[in-house]
């Protein structure tokens, strides 16, 4: 089924010249993976918390720090099973730091990894399931290694400490995710491959309370990997939630989106939002090969220069491996705002017959559609 987009960890591969051997044991050459802050310049307004706390509430809570470590990286090749870590390369002292307090998309940390040359379809990581975290929210959520949960709605003496948190969704000590690139890549000796990941928690951790007292700390999904072929200019996170800080209640309506360069989006991500469309309107299963683009998406995003509207699809269920989707459930546009605390109005069609692109699987505009309904979101973080 379709994951739940709750955090951006976002990586893109540059292509390169050269041609691969092929061999089952191929020549390792040296690339970098190179760690980004997510996207953070907020204003008083977009920060605003709830106040009168309810005691039994679901508080959606973003870290003030949140150390991410990954552990191995795999190119995948063309028949790749990109669930099989078996033949991963260890990747050794990668870690990186999001700094709500930073500056978005500051670069964080570059790591050395190791690649066999060869012709690549995607790309693979695995990524550690615990996280040294930072809670200092003024709605009142604060790390404390003595509480019970590790969270507590009373500030500890001395202030906010660090503490462990584990992925709630992981079976094991690290999880993984895969991207496709657009067109195969291909890596040879003497070239450097190179890896972009940016990470940005906003609203990843769910903390209920229960009698006014965290009764409950989990994670609200896995992390997302998607690609951008020139690194990252900017970023854009939207929401109804009216803050990038804790708030209760529901699930919002939340959009981060990232872009290549100035004018072109490579992801639009749900990190903590509401459903639209049903998945039971779903058309059979079709075949659809990825292009390293957002998973609600699976490629189908574009925007329009002249009116600033960006415009996507939204999938159906995903099969095993995620080889196929269950068609395609909706399509939705979203009006591009410049200023932090703009209002941006997103419409939405709930329909199998979603536009498709002229070529390829991205849109080169916005397509336009009759809208069954819209919806606000604000502009919180760019």
């Amino acid at each position: 089924m379709n994951r739940l987009l709750l955090f951006s960890l976002v990586v893109a591969l540059l292509g390169l010249n050269g041609c691969g051997t092929g061999a089952s044991f191929r020549p390792l050459t040296t690339g970098n993976l190179a760690f980004y802050n997510g996207a953070t310049k907020t204003s008083r307004e977009s920060v605003r918390f709830h106040v009168g706390r309810s005691a039994e509430d679901t508080w959606h809570v973003s870290p003030s720090k949140m150390t991410v470590t990954i552990k191995a990286i795999k190119f995948l090749q063309e028949g790749d099973d990109a669930d099989d870590s078996s033949d991963s390369i260890p990747v050794t002292n990668c870690t990186a730091t999001y700094d709500r307090a930073s500056t978005s998309l500051i670069k964080l940390t570059d790591c050395a990894i190791s690649v066999p040359t060869g012709t690549y379809v995607g790309v693979h990581i695995e990524y550690g399931t615990d996280y040294e975290t930072v809670i200092d929210d003024p709605a009142g959520f604060y790390t404390d290694p003595a509480a019970p949960y590790k969270i507590s709605t009373t500030a500890p003496a001395g202030g906010a400490q660090p503490v462990t948190l584990t992925d709630s969704n992981s079976n094991g000590g690290f999880s993984q995710m895969s991207t496709y690139f657009p067109t195969p890549l291909t890596v040879a000796e003497g070239t450097q491959p190179q890896v972009y990941v940016v990470f940005d928690p906003t609203h990843w951790l769910a903390v209920q309370l229960s009698g006014g007292q965290v009764a409950q700390v989990r994670t609200s999904g896995n992390p997302p990997i998607v690609p951008s072929a020139s690194g990252f200019s900017r970023a854009s996170f939207y929401s109804d939630a009216g803050t990038t800080l804790a708030y209760s209640g529901g699930s919002s309506h939340e959009f981060l989106i990232f872009y290549g360069d100035a004018e072109t989006p490579v992801s639009l991500n749900q990190p903590e939002s509401k459903f639209i469309c049903s998945e039971s309107t779903s058309a059979p299963n079709v075949a659809f090969n990825y292009n390293g683009l957002d998973w609600g998406t699976f490629g189908m995003l574009g925007r329009d220069a002249a009116s600033s509207l960006i415009s996507w699809a939204l999938a159906g269920e995903t099969t095993k491996n995620n080889t196929a989707i269950s068609g395609y459930r909706g399509v939705l546009s979203l009006q591009e705002k410049s200023t932090i605390g703009d209002i941006s109005t997103v419409s939405f069609k709930c329909t199998t017959d979603v536009p498709l692109p002229a070529s390829g699987r991205v849109y080169s505009t916005a397509p336009t559609f009759t809208a069954d309904d819209t919806f606000s979101v604000t502009l919180l973080a760019q």
